[in-house]
């Protein structure tokens, strides 16, 4: 009797787990590995947000710095050439060029910063376009403010995108006001005792300082992120000259 006790003990043990054991075992795998896909989930989409901001904020300071080194380098006698609006300007300077084939050597060039249409995708593109001097610059007429650009010999334009996702690029001017022209500064916006403007016609001149901000799209927190410095030009600046700004702003002409 004893022994077929011991037997049907034994075929219980070896029947494995019941069904109701195995649902709930069933059910919390289930549960750990929703909790752990959730978890992994958002830490990837974490990352992912984290590295496009990180390269969000590269392009920004490496746009920002080239284009503030490049200003400061303006070429001496060139003011005259220099040219902007309020997201885009223009100018000659002594500078490396971007293309690989070119080497690294200072070159005298002109350079332009836009901000171009990018299709399907949020915000533009800062657009740098670079061609080397291959002539003399022509001065500036004194009884003529109009400067002919056919006369400027460019050689060939290269185009390279900076950044991306770009919500706003906005150049402001800063002038010393002339004087004996109060009612200027009347009209126009002054910030610490100088005009500012938002742009700079062809023939004005280099003025005395520029704002730069630019503001790229952040996924993460659906708020552009916004950077800003300031360029103090060391000269030769141009004197304002009251009268030829008297009339409305409008754009400038383009290469």
């Amino acid at each position: 009797m004893a022994g077929a006790f011991r037997a049907r003990g034994a075929r219980r043990a070896s029947g494995g787990f019941t069904l109701a054991e195995l649902l709930v075992a069933t059910t919390m795998m289930a549960m750990v590995m929703t909790a752990v896909y959730t978890a992994l989930h958002g830490m990837t989409r974490t990352w992912r947000a984290s590295e496009v901001n990180l390269h969000a904020h590269h392009d920004a300071r490496i746009s920002m710095s080239l284009l503030t080194r490049e200003l400061n380098s303006t070429i001496g006698g060139a003011g005259h050439l220099f040219e902007g609006s309020r997201d885009s300007v223009e100018f000659f300077t002594v500078s490396r060029s971007m293309h690989a084939e070119e080497g690294g050597g200072l070159r005298m060039m002109w350079v332009r910063y836009r901000l171009r249409n990018e299709p399907n995708e949020p915000g533009n593109r800062l657009e740098r376009e670079e061609a080397f001097l291959e002539g003399p610059l022509p001065l500036k007429d004194a009884d003529d403010d109009s400067i002919s650009r056919s006369r400027v010999r460019l050689g060939r334009t290269r185009s390279f995108d900076l950044a991306h996702g770009v919500e706003n690029l906005a150049f402001r001017y800063y002038w010393h006001p002339p004087e004996g022209h109060e009612p200027l500064g009347d009209r126009l916006e002054t910030e610490n005792g100088l005009l500012v403007f938002e742009e700079n016609r062809e023939g004005w001149g280099l003025p005395q300082g520029m704002r730069i901000e630019l503001s790229l799209h952040d996924e993460e927190t659906e708020t552009p992120n916004t950077f800003a410095t300031m360029v103090v030009f060391q000269g030769p600046t141009t004197l304002l000259d009251g009268d030829m700004r008297e009339g409305p702003l409008g754009g400038g002409s383009r290469l």
